[in-house]
């Protein structure tokens, strides 16, 4: 299997669009019978602003566990984030991360506002001494996600 032929760049723009977050599969029995662009394209996923997955190391681990050899894998790898990093630093890359984590920001404002309105409405509705749902899990985690979007948007919008 040689990575040669394969478009990196293209699919690194690929790799950033919310299509492709999950559920790319391969046979891990027989990973030489999936096609090169896909496994470019789950490298890829290591290495997304967003990604949680560990970059480089674990990306090669994951290949080699599934019956790449290592020398293929760290190949793969290094080509794969190369090409992402050039992408993230276009103003092309730029944009379409900034819109992500905008998208981290609307999300989060609106789990704030969803938790505290169940807080204040169901609180003004019980009688003193009353019983009322305090809506902690909006309350906690949309200020996550939004700090996670304000951090992400000021690194990604006007980077130059």
């Amino acid at each position: 299997m040689v990575f040669n032929d394969i478009d990196f760049d293209g699919i690194a723009q690929l790799a950033l669009s919310p299509k492709y977050d999950r559920g790319i599969k391969i046979d891990k029995k027989n990973i030489a019978s999936t096609p090169p662009e896909v496994l470019a394209l789950l490298a890829m996923l290591y290495f997304r602003p967003d990604a949680s997955r560990g970059g480089e190391v674990n990306a090669i681990k994951y290949f080699t566990k599934n019956g790449m050899s290592p020398e293929l894998s760290s190949v793969l790898v290094k080509k794969a984030k190369s090409a992402m990093e050039k992408y993230l630093n276009s103003p092309q890359g730029r944009k379409r991360v900034a819109k992500r984590y905008r998208n981290y920001m609307i999300w989060g404002a609106c789990i704030l506002a969803f938790g505290l309105l169940i807080t204040i409405v169901t609180y003004s509705l019980s009688g003193p001494g009353g019983t009322f749902i305090i809506g902690y899990g909006g309350i906690i985690f949309g200020p996550v996600y939004l700090i996670i979007g304000i951090r992400g948007l000021q690194k990604y919008r006007n980077r130059e």
